[in-house]
């Protein structure tokens, strides 16, 4: 059930209460939605009383945007987080949580159920140490964003820190924060030992040379699947030129699946040579939206790619026999295979990749042709 912003019609605190009210005695509703209420630190405590007294079937919680900033507010979500063993997501972006981030870890290492925690512009860059803490000792969390939190290569040593140890968490977003190179060294001593983290996204910070540190790690981890470096050539901290065409050439001889995304790119003969070796040697996924590259660069890359598709799903149709029978129907055969048979995220992921890519490269090459989505086997 959707809530979000309806600040301006009086939700706020006394709709939270209305709310808290309904939960009560609901026992069938698993997702709400109060994305920008301004339900305050009072809304909050709430919610929290029933969620921790009453209800037992809600599973996924969204209160970004909600001014959640008091004592009050933070201590109720630690308590939600120590208490309830029901919740599965929780999204608490854009609120300026800042310190009180520190009961929220405490309550969060008592959570053996959360998969989720989304914790997007908190506020949170003096508080990474906390955070490095939990990410350290926690053993259910799976999702963890900290996008835009002002993150610094200190900071980022701390949840490196963290990271080390961690057997959980398979996606972090790290994406708009302030480290750069030193930040990065740190990442990737931690990341060679750290055998669960599949996704890392790292764009639009100062990575500059620290791309190097980055092919240094994928000599040691093959449990990476996607790595984003996006940020745009016309930046301050782009990754330079030199230690790029490095990094992609080196990919040539990486065998296990990733996909990396580069967006940025300016066309130049350094850079597209090893880019469109890449594609051409290997089944890599090599995002370059965003990017400075003629049409017929970008026409090849896609050409390239469909051909590296249609390798892949070879590939996978001798190991699974579902594949061929349910993909081949339409676009909705991927959900229909991911639900009845024993596809890993990974796999399902790579899925849906295809079929986007498919439909774009056919709509460049037949533009007057009715889309049919889906893939011939």
């Amino acid at each position: 059930m959707s809530l979000s912003n309806n600040a301006s019609y009086s939700m706020r605190s006394e709709g939270a209460h209305k709310v808290s009210k309904m939960l009560i005695t609901n026992s069938t509703l698993k997702h709400l939605d109060l994305k920008g209420n301004q339900i305050g630190g009072d809304g909050v405590a709430f919610l929290v009383n029933v969620l921790v007294n009453h209800n037992t079937s809600l599973a996924r919680l969204a209160m970004s945007d909600n001014k959640i900033r008091d004592k009050e507010g933070t201590d109720a979500i630690a308590e939600l987080l120590e208490k309830n063993s029901t919740l599965r997501e929780l999204q608490l972006n854009s609120n300026p949580i800042e310190g009180g981030i520190i009961p929220i870890c405490k309550g969060m290492k008592h959570n053996h159920t959360l998969h989720a925690l989304y914790l997007n512009s908190c506020g949170l860059g003096k508080y990474t140490q906390v955070i490095g803490d939990l990410i350290g000792t926690t053993h259910s969390l799976k999702i963890l964003h900290l996008r835009e939190n002002y993150i610094t290569d200190a900071g980022l040593s701390d949840i490196s820190s963290g990271l080390e140890c961690n057997s959980s968490i398979m996606q972090l977003n790290l994406e708009y924060n302030s480290f750069g190179p030193l930040g990065i060294k740190t990442l990737v001593e931690s990341l060679k030992k750290n055998k669960t983290l599949m996704k890392i996204y790292l764009s639009e910070n100062k990575i500059q040379d620290g791309i190097n540190h980055i092919s240094d790690l994928l000599k040691y981890n093959s449990t990476l699947t996607s790595i984003n470096l996006s940020n745009p050539y016309y930046k301050q901290g782009t990754v330079p030129l030199e230690p790029l065409t490095q990094f992609l050439t080196q990919l040539v001889n990486h065998k296990h699946y990733l996909t990396i995304n580069i967006t940025g790119i300016v066309e130049n003969p350094l850079s597209i040579k090893p880019l469109i070796l890449n594609v051409l040697e290997n089944n890599y996924l090599i995002d370059v939206e965003h990017s400075s590259l003629g049409g017929g660069v970008s026409n090849k890359l896609l050409a390239l790619r469909k051909r590296n598709n249609d390798k892949l799903i070879q590939n996978w149709n001798k190991n699974f026999s579902l594949l061929k029978k349910h993909l081949k129907s339409s676009i909705f055969g991927i959900f229909l295979l991911a639900q009845k048979s024993s596809l890993s995220i990974l796999n399902y992921d790579l899925l849906c990749y295809m079929v986007s890519w498919t439909i774009l490269y056919d709509k460049r090459n037949n533009p007057n042709q009715k889309q049919k989505f889906f893939l011939e086997i």
